[in-house]
């Protein structure tokens, strides 16, 4: 009986704690928005392959490289030399890349996120199960522990991705660094290769 209280309260808390992480969860996006809009710059996308780059700290500023890797800063085409063309055909590459690997992370997180949200209502429903048949606890628990292991190991892959994102953005940081020193109206805009 002990047990079952036990099992009961765990599968109840869950719950509980999916439905806190997830309010939680939009109030930090809803915060994270806010504070990208102030003064982090956002990455994009366009549908024409456009790499859009968009800072607001008072005034907004646009960067936009073409996917023929032509420059425009806030609406106006920049001219540059080889050696920026070379750094801006690098930089769009590698953002590219760290977005669609950040979104692909984003995707897999969802959807373990989702797989820990199951494996509660498992629990809860488990419960009534062991009830209701001759289903017993100790077999609740043990299908409970093997999804909770696959969750563990599915969350730790995730972690190298993320690893591997970061290192992406630190690259694609290096390269803007490089490319500011190329072109003077980029060293204008600290927020680009700071």
């Amino acid at each position: 009986m002990k047990t079952t209280v036990t099992v009961l309260l765990a599968g109840l808390f869950v719950l509980a704690a999916a439905g806190h992480a997830a309010a939680f969860d939009e109030r930090r996006h809803q915060s994270d928005h806010q504070s990208n809009q102030v003064s982090d710059p956002s990455f994009d996308i366009d549908d024409d392959g456009t790499l859009c780059l968009e800072h607001q700290a008072g005034r907004i500023d646009r960067i936009k490289i073409t996917s023929d890797y032509v420059l425009y800063i806030n609406g106006r085409r920049i001219k540059t030399d080889d050696e920026a063309d070379r750094l801006l055909e690098e930089y769009y590459n590698q953002a590219v890349q760290m977005i669609a690997a950040a979104e692909k992370l984003g995707l897999k997180a969802g959807v373990i996120g989702l797989r820990g949200g199951e494996l509660g209502l498992n629990a809860v429903g488990g419960l009534a199960r062991a009830f209701l048949t001759e289903y017993e606890l100790d077999d609740l628990e043990r299908d409970l522990e093997r999804e909770a292991d696959k969750l563990e190991e599915a969350a730790a892959g995730l972690e190298d991705e993320a690893a591997d994102v970061e290192d992406a953005a630190d690259e694609l940081q290096e390269i803007a660094e490089d490319l500011s020193y190329e072109v003077p109206e980029l060293r204008k805009m600290r927020w680009f290769y700071d």
